[in-house]
C-alpha cells in the first residue's frame, strides 16, 4: 500500500475524509469483535507537508554528526540514554532505573522495547529518540500541523493503521513499523496529547537496529497502511478557531506556563481583537 497522498484539502474537506476513515475502522471493529486485526488510525501533524517522517534521533544525527541515519544499534542507543539517567534523577523529581543496560538482554520480534516510560519521557523533553509520536485524536494532530505552519507552506496530517484485516508479513530481518506505548506511566503530556508512538525495527544476524520509517515503507509497502492528508494553508485561521473552541490549545496539550502564555496571546490578539 505505502503512502497514499490526498489533497490539498480545505479544513472541512479534511475533517470529512478523516471522519470517514474512522467510521470505516469502527465498522470493521464492530463487525469482527475480538479479532484483534482491525485497529483504529493514529495521527501525526507536521507543519510542512514536504517534511518526511523522521524521528528526533534521525534529525539530531543529521544536524550534529552530519550524516543520515541508516540504522542505529539498539544496545548502543540504550547505552547513551543510560548515561543521562543520573543527571535526570538528580535534577528532576524522577527516579528512573539507572541500570537499564544490564536489564536489556535481547529484543523479540514483537517490537516490545524495555523502559518505555523513560523513552516517552525523553521524547517529550527533547532527548533524541527513535520514536515518532502520534495521537489517537486527529484534532490534536491538526493542531500540531496548523499551529506552527507559515503562510507559504501547506501542513499535513499523517495517518497510520497498524492492523487492517490481515496479519502482516515480512522477510526475516526486514524493517517493520510497530506501535508502542499507549498505556505508559510517564509525563502528563502523554495523556494530554492522547499519545501513541511508532518505532521501526530491523534485524541483522541476531542484532536489532532502529531504522528510519521510510525504509519499512520502501521495502514492504503492502504491510504499512499510511496516508498523508495535505492541508490547504489558507484554511489555517478557520481551523485554529475551531480547535480553540474545542479546547485543543497550546495549554491543553502542554500544560506549562509557556504554553499558557501562547494560548492567551492567540486568544487575545487573534480571536478577541
Amino acid at each position: 500500500m505505502g503512502i497514499e497522498t490526498i489533497g490539498p484539502l480545505g479544513w472541512e474537506e479534511c475533517l470529512h475524509e478523516l471522519k470517514k476513515d474512522e467510521a470505516e475502522a469502527k465498522r470493521l471493529q464492530d463487525a469482527n469483535p475480538g479479532s484483534g486485526v482491525y485497529w483504529p488510525w493514529i495521527y501525526r501533524g507536521q507543519s510542512n507537508e514536504k517534511w518526511p517522517l523522521q524521528t528526533s534521533l534521525e534529525r539530531y544525527i543529521e544536524r550534529e554528526l552530519g550524516h543520515d541515519l541508516e540504522r542505529f544499534k539498539i544496545q548502543e542507543y540504550y547505552r547513551y540514554l543510560s548515561r543521562a539517567i543520573p543527571a535526570i534523577n538528580s535534577l528532576t523529581t524522577n527516579s528512573f532505573n539507572a541500570d537499564i543496560v544490564a536489564d536489556f538482554i535481547e529484543l523479540d520480534e514483537s517490537g516490545e522495547l524495555p523502559h518505555i516510560e523513560l523513552l516517552c519521557y525523553a521524547r517529550h523533553h527533547g532527548f533524541p529518540t527513535p520514536m515518532l509520536d502520534w495521537s489517537h485524536s486527529f484534532y490534536v494532530a491538526a493542531f500540531f500541523a496548523y499551529s506552527t505552519s507559515d503562510r507559504g507552506t501547506d501542513p499535513a496530517i499523517w495517518a497510520f493503521k497498524e492492523w487492517d484485516g490481515h496479519y502482516r508479513t515480512q522477510d526475516f530481518g526486514q524493517p517493520m513499523i510497530t506501535t508502542i506505548g499507549s498505556y505508559v506511566e510517564t509525563h502528563p503530556r502523554h495523556y494530554r496529547q492522547q499519545s501513541n508512538y511508532t518505532v521501526c525495527l530491523s534485524q541483522d544476524e541476531g542484532t536489532f537496529f532502529f531504522t528510519p520509517h521510510r525504509k519499512a515503507i520502501e521495502v514492504n509497502p503492502d504491510d504499512h497502511r499510511m496516508k498523508k492528508f495535505v492541508l490547504d494553508r489558507r484554511d489555517r485561521p478557520a481551523a485554529m478557531k475551531d480547535l480553540h473552541s474545542m479546547n485543543v490549545t497550546d495549554y491543553s496539550l502542554y500544560g506549562s506556563e509557556e504554553s499558557l502564555m501562547r494560548m492567551l496571546a492567540y486568544q487575545e490578539m487573534v480571536l478577541n481583537r
